[in-house]
């Protein structure tokens, strides 16, 4: 039953002057123009949470039969798949019927842990069957948090892919079994479109994966977070070893996002606060840097850099905001001394 139908049939119950305004609001709805229907559906949607996002292009659809009618020739609204319920089965056929509707839109797909607590393979058989008929369409891809072999599943089937619309690219690996345990990164190594494409890829987030492979094989990414690898434990030379070698690869990068997770910068041991020289190099793309690593490695990191296009660092939750030049070798040990 949709809207109308329920204000119609509660309408007998109401006064005269009731029903009247009732009437005139319903055709006010039915008889809006597509674009202020759309502002409308937009505004109410980017305010919404996970579950009602999800099932917003519905409620839209029944509202009445002109907001059915344009909510159905948007592709768009159908565009968002969302695998996160434990019964896997209900979406299966929900997005099924939603990729029908998206007629090509650019989609935007997030695989969660919650599917895979049982069955977990037969369940990961039947998201890839729905959605990799549609890769040339995808726009972002997200798998979060799902065991280490549901991964290697998910990405074995991207080996031979492409995507050509595909812009971000997610990989959270596996949380660690305790809460005390610290983060560390899996050996599990992914490798998606390594006989396929992804030419439009520019943000990348890799969380608990090795990172070799994708700093080797998208170097046209403008954003990367790389998060909760080695950097605890590596020291302070192969930390800047291993930033350098970033940037070098990516010459397009504008954001950069280096995390160690708190647990094991804790863990992690000391080392001296001496490092020999190392050479220098320079970036002219990078706009924002963002370290959160052991405190010795950041200035032995900023002093191995030449990055005169800097705006914002942030270091450890304090950001700043920074003049031209302020991570040219002129200027680091200014920005050092201030954070």
């Amino acid at each position: 039953m949709n809207a109308t139908e329920t204000i119609s049939k509660n309408a007998s119950s109401m006064s005269t002057s009731d029903n009247t305004d009732i009437t005139i609001r319903i055709h006010m709805l039915s008889n809006i123009p597509y674009d202020i229907f759309l502002t409308i559906a937009l505004l109410c949607w980017n305010d919404g949470e996970d579950k009602y996002y999800s099932n917003f292009p519905i409620i839209a659809s029944h509202v009445c039969r002109t907001w059915r009618r344009y909510a159905l020739d948007t592709g768009v609204f159908w565009a968002t798949l969302g695998f996160r319920q434990a019964n896997i089965q209900p979406a299966i056929a929900k997005y099924t019927v939603w990729l029908e509707r998206a007629r090509g839109s650019p989609l935007d797909i997030v695989i969660e842990p919650q599917p895979f607590k049982n069955a977990s393979v037969k369940n990961a058989n039947a998201i890839m069957r729905l959605i990799m008929p549609h890769v040339s369409h995808w726009r972002s891809f997200r798998v979060d948090r799902v065991p280490k072999k549901i991964s290697r599943l998910i990405f074995d089937q991207l080996r031979d892919a492409s995507a050509p619309m595909l812009d971000s690219l997610t990989a959270v690996g596996e949380r660690a079994k305790s809460p005390f345990q610290p983060p560390t990164t899996t050996r599990c190594e992914i490798n998606p479109f390594v006989h396929g494409e992804a030419p439009s890829l520019r943000e990348l987030v890799v969380v608990r994966f090795p990172h070799d492979y994708f700093i080797a094989r998208f170097t046209k990414l403008q954003a990367l977070q790389l998060t909760q690898f080695e950097f605890s434990q590596a020291g302070e030379i192969e930390n800047v070893k291993s930033i350098q070698r970033v940037l070098l690869s990516l010459p397009n990068l504008h954001t950069l996002h280096i995390h160690c997770d708190s647990l094991a910068m804790m863990g992690g041991h000391r080392f001296p606060a001496q490092v020999p020289p190392l050479p220098r190099i320079s970036h002219q793309s990078l706009r924002e840097l963002w370290i959160r690593l052991p405190e010795e490695s950041h200035d032995a990191i900023l002093s191995c850099l030449d990055l005169p296009r800097v705006r914002y660092f942030q270091k450890d939750g304090t950001l700043d905001t920074a003049g031209a030049g302020h991570f040219s070798a002129a200027g680091h040990h200014i920005l050092g001394a201030a954070l």
